[in-house]
């Protein structure tokens, strides 16, 4: 995923069920990023809800 925010850098995650790990890219299933996207797919516009409100894209899907 892209945060428009970010110019082209883009983030690569995984969702597991354990605690998230930031630094290594883990997200725990709960956190708000991963509700954000469970059910997105390429190409749409997320708002990801955190301290802040930022807007992504999903740029691929594995």
């Amino acid at each position: 995923m892209r945060y428009l925010d970010r110019g082209q850098e883009t983030y690569q995650f995984t969702i597991w069920k354990d605690p998230s790990v930031p630094e290594t890219g883990l997200a725990n299933q709960n956190a708000p990023l991963a509700k954000a996207v469970l059910d997105a797919e390429v190409g749409d516009e997320l708002e990801i809800l955190g301290r802040l409100i930022r807007k992504a894209v999903v740029e691929s899907v594995n």
